[in-house]
């Protein structure tokens, strides 16, 4: 993997507010295809640098590249380069995830903390362990739990469209520091 800024557009849509020239990206593209790497999965901001100018003398371009090659990136093809709001400085600081991963199996149930704090909890852990009677055995305990934990899904689901609110508001933030 090569990482970098390498000070310069790769094609005319990595610059907007001054004309990106054949010859201001000749160079940079025979580099890429002499040493065979091609650029990395990413997502975010897609201008890593502005110039914080006003009005028409605004420019934002792409200069901050993550590269790999054929065998890196059938590897490591789980790694992403994430390029964050710059916020107040004129680049983009860069969020590279190399720890991806993807499981098989299914997701395990968490109870989280804050889900205890929702005031229908002790009334659904009362009503579906107390369903029915007493456990005196192992397997009828797994069976409560089980069926407890089925209940408290839904009052789990309800507690995360919290974070889910956390991470709207944050985007909005991202979008109206951007427009300063």
């Amino acid at each position: 993997m090569k990482y970098g800024d390498f000070n310069s557009a790769l094609k005319s849509e990595d610059r907007m507010g001054s004309p990106v020239t054949f010859s201001e990206i000749q160079g940079f593209q025979g580099m890429i295809d002499v040493m065979q790497i091609t650029p990395l999965r990413s997502k975010g901001w897609h201008f890593a640098w502005c110039n914080k100018q006003e009005g028409n003398h605004r420019v934002y371009c792409k200069i901050d590249w993550d590269f790999g090659n054929y065998e890196w990136i059938q590897r490591f093809g789980h790694v992403e380069v994430e390029f964050l709001n710059p916020s107040v400085y004129y680049q983009s600081p860069v969020l590279i995830s190399v720890c991806a991963y993807t499981s098989l199996h299914a997701k395990t149930f968490k109870l989280f903390t804050n889900v205890m704090t929702h005031p229908n909890f002790k009334a659904t852990l009362q009503q579906y362990w107390t369903q029915d009677g007493v456990a005196f055995n192992m397997e009828a305990i797994w069976r409560k739990l089980k069926k407890v934990k089925h209940a408290l899904k839904d009052i789990n689901s309800y507690m995360a469209t919290y974070s889910q609110k956390l991470q709207l508001a944050r985007r909005q933030l991202d979008f109206v520091q951007h427009k300063l």
